[in-house]
């Protein structure tokens, strides 16, 4: 069935009167803003959720982010600036901060912090990794109450620290020579999981001009490794990583020769292919909400809704995001310079008939073009009546019919899936009483 929306807004929908919700980003307007970058954010629920900044902050809410909590200034508590990188909670009392350590002769014994108390205070707890030392701890996935896994820093060294005990205890590995520097981890579940990171990454400009992306896999829960991607291409590594289902995942890459790719996997991390989102880009944050549904960001961010094929700038997602964490396909939080929820749009009064009458029949663009395999379309209709939309290849034969029904005035929009349609141009004609006009676009598969 196509999906057919009559739009009041960008936000809200009205369909015979009904107010319909819509999902959006917006900045939620009692979160912290960070002179610099919020580095990470970390939800237990839809309610309770933790932000950490470049400032040694630590933000708390309870409410969903309606309310924020100051629950640390580091250099205050602590006695010494830290640059809080990751963030994990086991549950509403344990949870883990890493610290960056940004600076390039990192201070010693300054990687990783522990709550007990749900972040009322922090306890440095560096001193109980056993085996190489953390010099700082970029990304933290807690897997269950006993089960955690973190790696650090991006520009080196890289090390895989692991805690099976809930944090009580920690053991650790170093990565090089598979890469030099790490920067986020994934699992799916107890043995299977990703590191990326950068091979030859560090902190000179030329080593990072020298890097190349590279991808590691385990699954013995990160007792060996195997590199499962690495960049031809130097000047990048991968940043932050995205899986919106166990085989379709996403990883933003960056660096000082920025080509604006992300790369992506189907086969749950096995294989992974480049995909270019724009030149002289790189990328920080990367969330997907469906497999088809996804930002990435950094200095500008972009959206997709064909699974990377197409990418199209939107700012209204954020600024500065370094972190995307989906809930699931309906709620997620990114951190930038504010703090962003990815949820329903608030409801707003509206009259029982459509307020938005066009002034003449229009047939605009869809979008994306082109597409794989799904585009939408949207249509202004001037006057009640019928209404048909129909899609033809370039021979003139009709493929699809998409509309045909008694329309009243207002704002539409339907979906094509061409899923069974060949690559091609094909045109899309719109006709109501004397009203014909069509527009061309483009399908590659």
């Amino acid at each position: 069935m196509h999906r057919v929306r009559i739009f009041l807004s960008i936000t809200s929908v009205l369909i015979s009167g009904i107010q319909v919700q819509a999902q959006s980003w917006s900045a939620l307007p009692n979160a912290p803003i960070s002179s610099g970058r919020h580095e990470d954010v970390v939800f237990l629920n839809q309610q309770l959720g933790w932000v950490v900044n470049v400032h040694g902050e630590i933000h708390k809410t309870r409410d969903g982010g309606e309310s924020w909590i100051l629950q640390i200034e580091a250099e205050q508590e602590l006695g010494f600036s830290v640059v809080f990188r990751s963030v994990g909670f086991a549950n509403e009392q344990v949870g883990w901060v890493g610290n960056l350590n940004f600076t390039n002769s990192p201070r010693p014994g300054r990687a990783l912090f522990e709550t007990r108390n749900g972040g009322e205070s922090w306890t440095n707890i560096t001193d109980r990794v056993t085996g190489p030392e953390p010099v700082g701890v970029c990304g933290i996935w807690v897997v269950n109450e006993q089960l955690v896994y973190a790696v650090g820093r991006w520009n080196g060294p890289a090390i895989f620290i692991k805690s099976t005990d809930g944090g009580i205890s920690w053991t650790s590995q170093d990565l090089s020579p598979l890469v030099t520097g790490a920067v986020d981890v994934f699992f799916f579940n107890a043995d299977t999981g990703l590191v990326v990171g950068g091979n030859g990454v560090g902190s000179s400009f030329e080593e990072q001009r020298s890097s190349k992306s590279v991808i590691l896999l385990t699954t013995d829960g990160g007792e060996s490794w195997e590199p499962r991607y690495t960049s031809e291409t130097l000047g990048k590594w991968c940043w932050k990583i995205s899986f919106p289902t166990p085989d379709t995942g996403y990883v933003a890459t960056q660096g000082p020769t920025p080509d604006g790719v992300v790369l992506k996997t189907t086969d749950g991390g096995l294989t992974w292919t480049e995909q270019v989102v724009a030149s002289g880009e790189g990328f920080s944050g990367i969330g997907f909400a469906t497999s088809r549904l996804g930002w990435v960001g950094g200095g500008t961010v972009y959206e997709t809704r064909d699974g990377g094929a197409t990418w199209q700038e939107a700012p209204h997602v954020g600024e500065r995001i370094n972190r995307f964490r989906m809930l699931s396909d309906t709620l997620g939080y990114a951190v930038g310079r504010t703090v962003y929820k990815y949820s329903e749009a608030n409801p707003v009064s509206v009259s029982p008939t459509v307020p938005e009458i066009p002034n003449q029949f229009t047939l605009q663009q869809n979008y994306p073009n082109p597409f794989n395999p799904a585009t939408t379309i949207r249509y202004e209709v001037e006057k009640s009546g019928r209404v048909v939309l129909q899609v033809f290849n370039l021979t003139g034969q009709m493929v699809r019919t998409l509309v045909d029904a008694h329309k009243a005035p207002g704002i539409y929009e339907v979906s094509l899936d061409a899923s069974n349609l060949p690559t091609g141009v094909y045109l899309y004609r719109l006709r109501s009483g004397n009203f014909r006009t069509s527009r061309k676009m483009i399908l590659m598969k």
